[in-house]
């Protein structure tokens, strides 16, 4: 049987939000383990953060992974553009590959190449550069461009043409997160793609993502129930 992953949105400490997916999650198939796509709580611009303001952001991330840790399983994630890149609790697979299940999973914190002045950001050459094997599931904070899952309510398209190529060249399946309104399933070349969307603002919207080894996808709306599937088209 394929190994079963839960997927959790750009969280933002949206805590009764949070609540509603872990539930959503606990009542669904058996996991293996749980993936964050970033941006747990707010870091601000830059790291021009007072003491008090760095505790209490770590704080908050802290409790994230502990609430998300409660389903028993191993938890992995990325930093946001909205979080310190150098995270150093358990889990942080940014640069990293790490095995699950039996299933390798990558990671790519932060985002670009639009510079707002976020915690984390990147040009598109340093992701480039970066070393990546061929890897069963891509976590990546900054979705592909031109696609779905990078798509603002005006239409354009704000993702990443590194990330493109990391995703194209894989034939597993690749989850992002950074837009929040741009949350769905599909498929991109041969890799099967997920955005779960955020659960703070603008969207503010509680949906749960499921992984079935890299044969389907899932996300449902948990608001009203309603959920899409994505299943790898043969030949693609």
């Amino acid at each position: 049987m394929s190994a079963v992953f839960g997927v959790i949105g750009d969280i933002h400490a949206r805590w009764p939000l949070l609540d509603t997916v872990l539930e959503a999650l606990a009542q669904g198939p058996k996991l293996d383990g749980v993936i964050l796509v970033g941006d747990f709580a707010c870091a601000g611009r830059g790291h021009q953060q007072n003491n008090e303001r760095r505790v209490e952001y770590l704080l908050s991330v802290d409790r994230i992974l502990k609430q998300v840790g409660g389903l028993g399983v191993e938890v992995v994630y990325v930093p946001g553009n909205h979080d310190h890149p150098d995270l150093s609790f358990s889990g942080n697979i940014d640069g990293r590959t790490t095995t699950i299940a039996g299933m390798s999973v990558a990671g790519i914190g932060g985002a670009g190449p639009d510079k707002m002045g976020f915690s984390y950001e990147w040009d598109e050459d340093d992701i480039r550069a970066r070393p990546m094997d061929e890897v069963d599931i891509l976590v990546s904070h900054c979705p592909p461009v031109g696609t779905a899952f990078d798509r603002l309510p005006s239409g354009a398209h704000v993702g990443s043409e590194a990330v493109l190529e990391r995703v194209q060249a894989l034939n597993g399946v690749a989850v992002f997160g950074h837009i929040h309104e741009a949350s769905g399933v599909g498929q991109i070349g041969s890799c099967l793609a997920m955005n779960p969307g955020g659960l703070g603002p603008p969207m503010a919207h509680p949906r749960a993502g499921w992984i079935y080894g890299t044969d389907a996808v899932v996300l449902k709306d948990l608001r009203n129930g309603t959920q899409v599937r994505a299943e790898r088209q043969q030949g693609r």
